[in-house]
């Protein structure tokens, strides 16, 4: 296919900032990069990852390029780009993508499909990679039916690899307690930040503008003083950004681990507090007496 006029127009062999850009062309920033890597780490591991973005921030981006690096011989990805089909419609791509008819039914569509995750790893040695895109449009329902897709050999393993691919409202649904038990199967997220510019004056967030030679003073031999040079950016080695990216996950976890223990403990006090006000008015109405009501605090004089 031929280049369009005004791409021809100006010697290029297609329209640049397209859609339809090769993983290997894209451009390498550290927030894709790091979405990759723990996209990668959920497909090596068949965990559950979460991707969260604004608007075009570049998440299906972060996933194409993800997808582009894994071996088809050896991986079943499944892309649902609208999941907008209710429960039923979840278990039917699946068995689809897996090539079998679905059953009418929805308990057998369920076996059906669970059959076919196990049959992929067992027989197939492929690893089954479903992935949902617009996932902050996924019902409560849902959510909880994804997770019990994860259930498997006494939920000592899973059949496959999720990622949830949404806006921030996702995380934010997540966080509801309840999807407490989904919420803690995930075993990692990251939220992709919009593109920055780099500082005036610099060529990059880290390299310094190139300064220009200071002319010595005619007739001496000392030279104006320069100022300083900036100090060395330091070498982001593999080793240091997985242990880097090791203490973001950890401390992740206990933030998560915090809230809901924190939540978890304002319900308990909540329903103890009902619990005592209920034994308050059945005791008083077994005496007789009106109910006991809170007085307001004394103003001070």
């Amino acid at each position: 296919m031929s280049a369009a006029p005004w791409a021809a127009h100006f010697g290029l062999s297609r329209t640049p900032f397209g859609k339809s850009i090769a993983a290997k062309d894209l451009f390498a920033r550290q927030a894709h990069a790091e979405a990759i890597a723990r996209i990668s780490f959920c497909v090596v591991e068949s965990a559950l990852g979460v991707v969260t973005g604004d608007v075009g921030a570049g998440k299906t981006v972060a996933l194409r390029a993800a997808v582009a690096s894994l071996d088809p011989t050896r991986h079943q990805v499944i892309y649902i780009a609208n999941p907008a089909f209710g429960t039923r419609g979840l278990y039917v791509t699946i068995v689809r993508a897996l090539g079998a008819q679905p059953r009418y039914l929805k308990a057998e569509l369920m076996a059906q499909a669970s059959d076919l995750l196990a049959a992929e790893t067992a027989e197939r040695h492929r690893r089954v990679v479903v992935i949902c895109d617009e996932a902050h449009l996924l019902e409560p329902a849902q959510l909880e039916e994804l997770r019990l897709l994860t259930n498997t050999e006494m939920d000592s393993a899973s059949p496959f690899a999720g990622i949830l691919a949404g806006q921030p409202t996702l995380n934010r649904q997540l966080r509801m307690g309840m999807f407490a038990a989904l919420d803690q199967r995930i075993a990692t997220r990251f939220t992709i930040k919009p593109m920055e510019l780099p500082p005036p004056g610099r060529t990059s967030s880290t390299t310094p503008a190139p300064r220009k030679p200071s002319p010595s003073s005619p007739g001496t031999d000392h030279a104006r003083p320069e100022p300083p040079a900036a100090a060395p950016a330091t070498v982001m080695t593999p080793a240091i950004a997985a242990r880097a990216r090791q203490l973001a996950a950890q401390a992740e976890h206990r933030r998560a681990v915090a809230e809901f223990r924190a939540r978890h403990a304002a319900d308990q006090q909540a329903r103890l507090n009902a619990l005592l006000l209920e034994a308050i008015a059945a005791l008083a109405s077994l005496l007789g007496e009106p109910a006991p009501q809170a007085r307001p605090a004394a103003s001070s004089q």
